[in-house]
């Protein structure tokens, strides 16, 4: 069983370094005007483990001590969410509502230039 909590601590601990602090805001950028941007984001991570001894002939085992067979995975997503912006003005910007809002202008003007197109033919 001591085999499996080892590896339980060392996926916990490989996970804890990647998904630092600097993973959810990240460092400031500041521009010319003295206005800072700092990146935000959402860190999401997962992991599973497991375990088990199994059994071998009596005369081959050592005391209590069974062989144990175990593995671990893990994953992590981090994912902007937006950008906030310090200066004159303080805001936060989603990233999402931008990009959304981006592709339906880009939308927009196609319509507008195919219904135009349809009109000069007619």
């Amino acid at each position: 069983m001591k085999d499996l909590e080892d590896i339980l601590k060392r996926t916990i601990e490989h996970l804890r370094s990647v998904s630092d602090s600097d993973a959810v805001v990240g460092k400031a950028i500041v521009t010319e005007d003295g206005t800072a941007v700092i990146p935000v984001s959402k860190v999401s991570y997962g992991f599973v483990a497991g375990g088990g001894e199994y059994g071998v002939s009596q005369g081959s085992v050592k005391g209590n001590e069974y062989p144990c067979a175990a593995a671990s995975g893990g994953g992590i997503t981090v994912t902007p969410l937006g950008f906030l912006v310090c200066g004159k003005e303080k805001k936060f910007l989603p990233v999402s509502a931008a990009g959304k809002e981006d592709r339906l202008k880009e939308l927009l003007r196609t319509a507008v230039k195919a219904l135009k197109k349809d009109e000069s033919d007619e």
